[in-house]
Formats: structure tokens, sequence, C-alpha cells
């Protein structure tokens, strides 16, 4: 009877084809279609494909001749209000299952007939084209939209141009940043000769060479040196700003080329040039095509070598500036390379490095990094007297030179992840050019007295905190060592439980840096993974107050940006974080604390901190409750109640409590405003009966 439905899939059968059309609609309508429903058929040309994506079609069209007379697919995105669109894209994805456009796999994948795909590629031509036009708008961002729209032409034909290659159209977008928006300027890059290049490899877009040549002729140097690397093992942005110094690349008036260096890495990584990992700008890559053409035009000067690559040809004909080497060296085959600037040698842990022939072979070196060999000692290492950056990772090198101090232009040392090496020799305090010291992932526990001679440090990593011996041969250096270093950006101490007297940590003048922006503070770590002492015991009360009062001396300047405290025992945080404190960390964005054995609440300065992007605190298993002073904003009266007009950590974005194993409760009323901007919200392994209220009141972006 009509109008009664039937709760169940209506079958077809027409010709060969039986065919799924409807569920819960009326049987007799669909009979009378017959007719209709077969011109359909003929229309599809016998294609099982074809047949199917209609028949998904009519699913949902209305039963009737009007309807299905149209037999048009409708196009365009569905839109929706929702709040929640996972769900309205998982029955997007739905829809196009049912309407057989895709078709489902196991375990969750889907596919697309090749029908499909192809009819898809053709329409999404035109789309993939206004899709790119777009990348150039991107890359013109806060610039004349309405110019930008009067040059479309001209854009489309650029494109044109790249070829599809998306690689090619992000480097035309990051030079066209850098153009004026005008017809003249892109009329440029249109007709740029650059475009004709001959002699340029099969696989290499022009629009990288046009790019390239764009570049001021210092940035290409920097572009071509970062092509001399392997894709696993690149110097991070910080090693490879400063090789970049080293071999005279970065040239400019500033006292800080180190600031200049990364100016130039974020120009690369702003034209498509080199690209960054998602989420951290310290790493990067470079893309295929861009290595291949950049080692293509730096054949001459660069040879990224491996063993069973190398023709004897090569280095006969060739005087090279720059050797990238694997495994290891037959020290005949380079006796007349004496240009050699640069050396990255990556070896193995079997290969022994003959350190006599490297330093008589390659006497002009500027930069030497060894990564992975045999090298107990390197007392030849003196013979480089242009050297001005020298690093070691993963080696068994034991000792510097003693003459070390007569190097006169090294100003980057790396001595990382040795840990045979325990000393650093005495004449390292003459190198007063000395720029940065990394002893990270060493056992080097104690510094030559002197050592606050080195006043060109801005950067240094893992200085060990000792107290003075009993043995009057042990040379030693303490905290007040760092006094006269002034300059310091990036500083890393580490022991600092060795410190034994609060006025060795005033000595260090810390606060008096008005330059140092990065800071790591770390005692050596007392804690398992779980958050419980790895030896079983407790910490004294006498030391968890030496502890504090030692920090309590190692207030920074107001210019701190980052701040990492790491296996600090004391009972209660240091008091320049709290609200009373003398000096408003106003410039502070990170704030990471790992490992708070003792530590029982949070300070109630935190959240003043209003340039404060992330805060992480990790293993603090003492603390129980965050209670109100976590939220308070401290009045200028003196009165400590929560501020009606200020907002609580206003551009919080990320919050973390990892392993705060006793923690059982969050006081956070509804009306109290704070973290409106936060998104990203870690409780792992916490004792937490429930979320505060104020949590969903206040973060809607979470």
């Amino acid at each position: 009877m009509l109008g009664v439905e039937k709760e169940r899939k209506i079958w077809i059968e027409m010709g060969p084809i039986t065919i799924v059309v409807s569920t819960l609609k009326y049987e007799y309508a669909i009979e009378k279609l017959k007719s209709t429903g077969f011109g359909i058929l003929e229309r599809c040309g016998g294609l099982l494909v074809a047949i199917k994506a209609i028949a998904g079609l009519l699913n949902h069209k209305e039963i009737n001749k009007i309807e299905w007379g149209k037999y048009q697919v409708l196009h365009g995105f569905v839109n929706g209000k929702s709040n929640e669109p996972e769900e309205l894209g998982k029955e997007y994805y739905n829809e196009l299952i049912i309407r057989n456009l895709i078709q489902a796999m196991p375990n969750s994948e889907w596919s697309m007939h090749d029908v499909g795909r192809s009819f898809c590629q053709h329409l999404a031509k035109d789309e993939a084209l206004s899709s790119q036009m777009g990348q150039l708008r991107i890359a013109s961002t806060l610039k004349d939209e309405y110019a930008i729209e009067k040059l479309k032409s001209t854009g489309f034909r650029i494109l044109e141009r790249c070829g599809g290659l998306p690689l090619a159209i992000k480097a035309i977008a990051g030079l066209l940043n850098h153009k004026e928006i005008n017809e003249i300027e892109w009329g440029k890059v249109l007709r740029s000769p650059s475009w004709l290049v001959d002699g340029m490899p099969e696989e290499i877009n022009h629009a990288i060479y046009l790019s390239y040549d764009d570049l001021d002729p210092h940035l290409k140097q920097c572009l071509l040196y970062c092509s001399l690397f392997p894709k696993y093992g690149k110097p991070n942005k910080h090693l490879i700003v400063e090789v970049w110094i080293s071999e005279g690349f970065v040239n400019g008036k500033s006292n800080e080329p180190e600031e200049l260096g990364k100016e130039y890495y974020n120009e690369l990584i702003i034209r498509n040039l080199l690209q960054t990992m998602p989420g951290d700008n310290n790493n990067w890559t470079m893309h295929d095509v861009v290595r291949s053409f950049c080692r293509h035009v730096a054949k001459d000067e660069a040879l990224p070598f491996h063993m069973e690559h190398l023709r004897v040809t090569d280095l006969d004909s060739n005087r090279y500036r720059w050797l990238c080497i694997q495994n290891e060296l037959d020290w005949s085959a380079w006796q007349e390379q004496n240009s050699v600037r640069t050396l990255f040698f990556y070896g193995s842990t079997h290969i022994k490095l003959k350190a006599n022939d490297l330093c008589s072979k390659f006497s002009n070196l500027r930069v030497l990094s060894i990564v992975y060999a045999q090298l107990a000692t390197f007392d030849s290492l003196c013979q480089l007297k242009n050297l001005r950056h020298l690093y070691f990772s993963r080696t068994d090198i034991r000792s510097l030179p003693d003459g070390i101090g007569k190097m006169k232009f090294l100003e980057y040392i790396g001595i990382t992840c040795c840990e045979q090496i325990q000393q650093l020799p005495g004449s390292i305090i003459k190198l007063e050019r000395l720029r940065s010291l990394n002893l990270m992932g060493t056992n080097i526990k104690s510094i030559p007295r002197g050592f606050g001679r080195l006043t060109s440090l801005r950067t240094l990593y893992s200085f060990p905190a000792q107290m003075g011996s009993s043995s009057s041969k042990d040379e030693w250096c303490s905290l007040e060592e760092l006094g006269p270093l002034s300059q310091l950006r990036d500083l890393h101490i580490k022991g600092l439980e060795n410190v034994s007297a609060s006025s060795s940590a005033a000595k260090a003048m810390l606060g008096a840096k008005k330059h140092l922006a990065i800071w790591w503070l770390e005692c050596t770590d007392r804690q398992r993974d779980d958050g419980f002492l790895k030896e079983e015991g407790i910490i004294s009360i006498d030391e968890q107050r030496r502890i504090k009062e030692v920090f309590d001396e190692l207030c920074p300047s107001y210019c701190l940006e980052q701040l990492y405290i790491r296996g600090y025992f004391g009972w209660q945080l240091p008091k320049w974080m709290t609200s009373k404190a003398s000096v408003r960390l106003d410039r502070l964005t990170s704030l990471k604390l790992d490992g708070l054995p003792c530590c029982t609440k949070l300070p109630d300065g935190l959240c003043q901190l209003s340039c404060l992007k992330l805060l992480q605190i990790r293993r603090a298993p003492a603390i129980e409750r965050i209670g109100h002073e976590f939220l308070q904003i401290q009045q200028h009266n003196g009165d400590c109640h929560p501020s009606r007009a200020a907002v609580a950590f206003p551009i919080l974005e990320t919050l973390e409590f990892t392993v705060v194993l006793e923690l059982e409760e969050w006081v956070w009323e509804e009306h109290i405003q704070a973290m409106p901007l936060l998104h990203e919200l870690t409780l792992d392994r916490c004792k937490l009966r429930q979320l505060p209220l104020g949590l969903a009141e206040n973060m809607p972006g979470l």
C-alpha cells in the first residue's frame, strides 16, 4: 500500500544489474519508476562503477519522476554549525560511502575506483590552480589584497611555469613575498631569463633556480652549504648558524653575528628553500629537489661524499672547500686537497681516525666536526691555526690538547655525548674570542680557575657548579666565575647541589646579565621516571633548606624568556617565583619544572607571568592540591584575592601536569577568569577526582 514504509533495503533488478536504491522508501513508487531507471542505466553505459554511483545518488532523492529525471549530482561542500566538526566529518565520509563514490575497506581504510579518481583529478585541475594562486596570496600576507587581485592573470602564468610542482610554487611564493606587489615586479619574475637557463638537471624545476638567483650573495652561500649534509645527522639551527659565521658567510656591522645568522636562517625558511619540522624551529630539512639543485650549483666547491660514490678523477680535477665524509678515509687520495675549509666527518664506533693525517692534510680548516669515531687524543689539533669551529660528538676523546689556548681564532667549541672526557685544559681560559662552549653529555665536573676571563661567551651549556676541593692540587671553579660573563644569552648550570653556600651563588650575578634569555638550572636527578626516589631514604630538611637558599640567590633578570629547572629538591620553589618577587619576569614564555621530589605546592606568582605560553610540571609527587593561589592575581595594595579585572595566564597555550602522583584536588571556581587561550591540557598519572568547574567555562579552545 502506498505510504507504508518498508524497514528494509529495496533491491531493483534492471537487466543484469541488481542494485540497492533506497532504505525506508516507497516500494510502490519505485516500481512505477522502472522505465526512468532503465533510461538512467543506459546513460551509465553498462559501467558498474557508474551504476553504483548513480544508485548512491538516487538514494538521496525523493522518489518521483521529477527528481529521478534530473539525475544530476549536486556538488559543493556541506557546511554545518555543529560544534563537533569531527562528527560532521564522519557524516561526510559515510555519505560518500553510501553514494558509492568511495569504497570502505577493512581496518577503517578506503579506496576510490580509478574512473572516479580520474574524474576527480580532472575536476580538481582548475581548483588546484586557484589553490596555488592562493599560495601566492598567502605569501603576500599583510600586503595589498586589491593589488594581488589585479595581478591574477600574471600570477596564473607564473604558476603555469612552475609545472604544477608544489615545491616550485612554494619557492616562487617565497620569492614574491620579497617583491613589491605591482605588475612591473611580478612581470620581471614571469619574464626572468632564469626560466630558460640551460644545463639544469631534468628533475629540477627552473623555479628553484629563479628563487635561488633572487637571493643575496651571502644567502646563496648559506643555502649551498646546507646541501652538504646527509638527510639524517644535519646540524641543528644553532650549529648551522655557528658554522656559517665561521665560514665568513654572516656579514654585518652587528656585534651579535648569531642573531644575524638566525635572520638568514629564518629568511631561507620563509622563502621555502629550507623547511622546519612541525612545531620545531630548531631542526630543518631540505627538499630533495632543492638539495639536487644546490649540489649541482656547488659541485666544484662541495663534496658530499659516500666512499662508494667517490671517483679518483673527482679529487684530481677539483679543489674542494667543503667536505662531508662518511666512513673511513684513504688519506693518500687527498694529497692535493689543501683548500678545504670545512670538514664534517661521520664515522662509526669501530673507525679509528688518524688525527695527525687529518691535521697535516687539511691545515686550512675553519670548521671541523667529528661524529662517531675512535679518537682518544688529538694533540695535533693545535696545528689548525685557522680553526674557528670545533665539534666532537659521540667520540671516545679523553682530553683536548694542553696547547688549545694558542688557537686564537677559535670561537665555538662543542663536545657533546663524549663520556670519556672529564676535564678541560687550563689554557682554555686564553681563548678570548670564544663565544660558545657546549659540554652536554660529558663527565666534566670542574672548570679551570680563571674561567671568568672568557667574557666573549654568549652560550654556555653544562657548566658544572663545584666548590673548591680540599686538595690544593685540584683546580676548581665555583659560580663566582660566571660573574664577569655579562654577554651570556643561553646558560645551562648543572650540579647545583654541590654549592654549599648561597654567597657563592650570589657572586654569579645572574640578575645583572641583561641579555640572558634562556636558562637551565639543574641538580643531579634523584628521581626515577615514575617520580619515586632512585635510592631509599629521605632528603633531609637541611638539604632542602640549603638548596632553596642557593636558588633564592640565583635570581634572573627581567629579560629571561625560557626557564627550565630540573632536579630541584627544596620544599618550596625559589622566592623570585612568588607574587612578592622584586623582579617581574614579564618576558618569560616557557617554564618547565621537572623533578620536584619535595616541593609541596606551586608558587602564587606563576599566574602573573603575562607572556607565559607553556607551563610544564613533571615528577612532582609531593603536590597534593592546586589551590586558589595558582590563579590569584596579587593586587598592588597587597590584597590577595581573585581579580575581576585581570586574567590569570592570559596567553597560556599549553599546560601539563605529568607524574604529579598525589594531586587530588584542583580549585577553580567558575567565575574566576583564567587561561582563555589554552588549547592543550595534559593530566597524566595524577589522582584528580574531577576536573575543576572553571575549566570548561574559561577554555573554549581546549
